[in-house]
């Protein structure tokens, strides 16, 4: 699996019992780097589901979904074991969709109402992971962002030549990389129902295409 940035890729083993593992990455049909793991018969693992969200302040984008990730691919899932709390009152309703690009992640989808306090609980061993490691009990609080907080943004981007691509990257104001389009013309790049506040544009020439 890669990561969001695309500059790291995590490798999940079904067992770890090598003494040595040898990993090759290729470029097409070229290789390009090999690289070699040695492990010590004597190491030992402590396993663990750390579980994180897509929350900002406890608040929740009115245009997206909730979205747990997990630490490591999760194998299963007991619904039964998740509860929704709506203003302190139990609701029902909810549904776990599995992430189409990731066994890390899954949606929390719900019809969620504005000026309502939320607590989401996965009671313990609600999620189980490749390894056969129970999550244990994770508690989380939420609102409903309102909608006057996020705005649609068009940029409108001329480039010098149109042999050449460019990749026109955003980011918010903590340096983390949000969106990447590829363009090769003059093109408008819509930003739609994102978070009031400050981002940055970076232009890369790639003079390669590569």
């Amino acid at each position: 699996e890669y990561s969001t940035k695309k500059d790291s890729a995590f490798i999940w083993l079904p067992e770890i019992t090598f003494d040595s593992l040898k990993i090759k990455i290729k470029d097409r049909d070229t290789s390009q780097v090999v690289t070699t793991i040695n492990r010590n018969q004597k190491d030992t693992y402590v396993r663990s589901v750390v579980i994180s969200n897509n929350l900002i302040n406890e608040k929740l984008n009115p245009y997206s979904d909730l979205l747990l990730s997990f630490s490591s691919p999760m194998a299963e899932y007991n619904i039964s074991k998740i509860t929704l709390l709506e203003d302190s009152i139990p609701v029902t309703g909810f549904q776990i969709a599995k992430d189409s690009l990731s066994t890390r992640k899954f949606k929390f989808e719900f019809p969620w109402k504005p000026q309502k306090m939320y607590v989401i609980t996965l009671g313990d061993s609600s999620f189980t992971d490749i390894y056969n490691t129970k999550s244990k009990k994770y508690s989380k609080k939420l609102m409903l962002d309102p909608e006057e907080n996020y705005a649609n943004l068009t940029l409108a981007v001329t480039v010098p030549d149109t042999t050449k691509s460019y990749l026109i990257k955003l980011f918010n104001d903590k340096k983390n990389k949000l969106r990447t389009d590829i363009i090769s013309k003059n093109t408008l790049i819509k930003y739609s129902n994102y978070l009031i506040g400050k981002y940055t544009i970076q232009v890369v020439y790639d003079t390669n295409k590569n």
